[in-house]
């Protein structure tokens, strides 16, 4: 039997088809990246001691998404949620915190954990 030997060495003809897989991949790297929702805000966690002070109380009628994830049980997710609901009924849709288990995936038991770190505006209490 004879032993092959596989050349691997590019040569000047696979230019064009070197460039063509290049392109296709930084075709689909800029439609990947195009389509991802970047968040750059990092906000810290709730500190309860400033919260009792009223010093971090929370509006989910103003606040973005880096500032709800703040709230015990609300990810990323949910915050989302929060915004897109709040988005959707035109600007101001919370006037009690029980209105915010219109949003899906928000039932009694978070707003029950979230509920001291809330703040709503006119009579909505927190």
């Amino acid at each position: 039997m004879t032993e092959r030997k596989f050349d691997l060495a590019w040569r000047p003809e696979h230019l064009p088809a070197m460039l063509t897989v290049m392109l296709v991949a930084a075709v689909a790297l800029a439609a990947r990246a195009g389509s991802r929702t970047v968040e750059f805000e990092r906000a810290a966690p709730v500190v309860s001691a400033r919260v009792s002070a009223g010093a971090e109380l929370i509006d989910p009628n103003t606040a973005c998404v880096g500032s709800l994830r703040r709230l015990p049980g609300i990810g990323p997710v949910k915050a989302r949620a929060i915004v897109e609901h709040r988005d959707a009924a035109g600007g101001r849709p919370f006037h009690t915190i029980e209105d915010l288990t219109a949003v899906h995936g928000i039932g009694p038991g978070i707003v029950r954990d979230i509920r001291r770190y809330v703040a709503l505006p006119e009579g909505g209490d927190g």
